[in-house]
C-alpha cells in the first residue's frame, strides 16, 4: 500500500521470487506505479485491499442488523503518509468513510483497555 514498483522494499520482495503473483508496473499508471496481476487483470493494492473491508463491512452489516458507512480502520505503526493515503482511497472504494486512522500500537491499547481483566 502506498508503494512504487522502485521502492527498495518493493524491489527486495521481487528478488526473493516467492510471491504467488506477479507485481509490475500498472500499464495505465505512472512510472512509479504497481499492478497486482492476477490472470489477465491488473489490480492495485488499494484495489485488493478495498475487497477485503468491502467483506468486512459486509459481515458487519450482517452483524449489526444495520448499515455501516463509517469506520475507525487500524494501519501499522510504520506506515507513511502515502500508505495512509492509499488506506483511505481503498476505504473510499469500499464505500467506507474513514473515521479515523488508528496506528495498530494504539488500537491495542484501547482494546486493552476495554477488554475485562481477569481476576482468577
Amino acid at each position: 500500500m502506498g508503494r512504487s514498483i522502485r521502492d527498495e522494499e518493493v524491489r527486495r520482495i521481487l528478488e526473493e521470487d516467492k510471491l504467488s503473483f506477479r507485481v509490475a508496473r500498472h500499464s495505465k499508471g505512472s512510472e512509479n506505479s504497481l499492478a497486482i496481476l492476477l490472470g489477465k487483470a491488473e489490480y492495485t493494492p488499494e484495489d485488493i485491499s478495498a475487497e477485503i473491508l468491502k467483506k468486512i463491512r459486509a459481515d458487519a452489516e450482517k452483524t449489526l442488523n444495520d448499515k455501516v458507512d463509517a469506520a475507525v480502520i487500524t494501519v501499522p505503526a510504520y506506515f507513511n503518509d502515502k500508505q495512509k493515503h492509499a488506506t483511505r482511497v481503498a476505504s473510499a472504494l469500499a464505500g467506507l468513510t474513514v473515521q479515523r486512522l488508528l496506528p495498530e500500537p494504539t488500537a491495542a491499547a484501547i482494546c486493552g483497555l476495554a477488554a475485562p481483566i481477569s481476576t482468577t
